[in-house]
């Protein structure tokens, strides 16, 4: 009884460490797609919906990449290749590069 209890609480353990907290806390049900990397087409994206960045011109293997760098939670898998990406929204990078664009302007 004790070997099978011990067994018991050694594979809850074991499994405990499996998942990454918050993964699951995604809503799966909430996406934007957004054609071009605008301030008006990233306004409407939430932190943590999924997005896919679609963009209507492709050829320059650069722009999936600079969609990564501004919009993508890297904490989340990233799907990217020259048509466009899919990815978690974060805002972390959006609001600093507005702030050095208006601080720029002044």
């Amino acid at each position: 009884m004790k070997k099978g209890l011990f067994l018991f609480f050694m594979v809850i353990i074991a499994f405990a460490g499996c998942t990454k907290p918050g993964v699951n806390m995604l809503n799966q049900s909430e996406y934007q797609i957004i054609n071009d990397l605008s301030w008006e087409s990233l306004d409407k994206c939430k932190n943590g919906s999924i997005v896919f960045f679609a963009p209507k011109t492709w050829g320059n293997a650069q722009y999936p990449l600079t969609a990564v760098y501004a919009i993508a939670d890297f904490n989340y898998p990233i799907i990217w290749n020259e048509g466009g990406v899919v990815c978690v929204f974060t805002d972390v990078r959006l609001k600093k590069m507005k702030s050095e664009e208006t601080n720029k302007g002044k």
